[in-house]
């Protein structure tokens, strides 16, 4: 999948919500939820990429405030450096 650098953020119920890219490695994706779990805590979902590859994953999410959303694009940045 293509990565248009457009920003996955949707308002639900009052609450927000944030899409990682979808193309994080196993490995990644439990780094990313280890930091996530600590620095954050609210609920997530764990799901494989859309493109049907293996190995590629991506995570949702729930209940966010604004200054979290912003914590974890920052995270999202520094870990996709690399990529």
């Amino acid at each position: 999948m293509a990565h248009s650098g457009v920003l996955k953020l949707t308002q639900i119920k009052g609450t927000e919500m944030y899409e990682t890219e979808d193309d994080y490695t196993l490995i990644e994706i439990n780094q990313f939820k280890k930091w996530f779990d600590k620095e954050i805590g609210t609920d997530y979902e764990l799901n494989e990429s859309a493109s049907g590859k293996q190995d590629e994953y991506h995570l949702v999410f729930f209940d966010l405030e604004g200054s979290e959303i912003a914590q974890i694009r920052a995270k999202e940045k520094e870990m996709r450096k690399d990529k």
